[in-house]
């Protein structure tokens, strides 16, 4: 039972990751027509690509510490799973999305079912690559030279 649904989940992680890869996903798509605080539009899309850029950074930490021999897989599991389930929530409430959270929810899921080291680094390896690749779909759509030149601007009085 155990490596059919980490299998499944890893293979949905893997598939989503790649039908992404070459399309924006419909998450991302939806972001940028959100307003967030005093109806603008950039502050949102811009705190959506660090939360996502953020769990990339967890994920490839957590990556580290699963890979290290002398942790217990056991005592990181629990770790993972809340992990996921927090951000999903999250990202579900402020930003609306659908998809990565459906997603990481199956994986929260899965985590129960790990039975070892690989099993772990594969859920969290298909994890991270997709998360990555949504990361870098939000960041393309951030007019990042132009924020950059104003606030060049207004920090030197120009």
């Amino acid at each position: 039972m155990s490596e059919r649904k980490i299998s499944a989940t890893v293979k949905s992680l893997v598939e989503e990751r790649d039908r992404i890869w070459m399309t924006e996903p419909e998450d991302a798509k939806k972001i940028k027509s959100i307003q967030g605080a005093y109806y603008q539009f950039a502050p949102f899309l811009l705190y959506a690509e660090s939360e996502t850029r953020e769990c990339v950074d967890y994920l490839w930490n957590f990556r580290n510490l699963v890979r290290d021999p002398k942790q217990n897989v056991e005592n990181l599991k629990p770790v993972l799973e809340r992990m996921l389930e927090f951000k999903a929530d999250k990202w579900i409430r402020w930003y609306k999305m659908e998809k990565i959270p459906a997603l990481m929810r199956q994986a929260a899921s899965a985590v129960h079912d790990v039975q070892n080291r690989e099993e772990m680094l594969a859920l969290v390896d298909g994890l991270l690559h997709y998360i990555g690749r949504f990361n870098f779909w939000l960041d393309s759509n951030i007019p990042w030279l132009a924020i950059s030149s104003v606030y060049d601007w207004v920090n030197q009085g120009k």
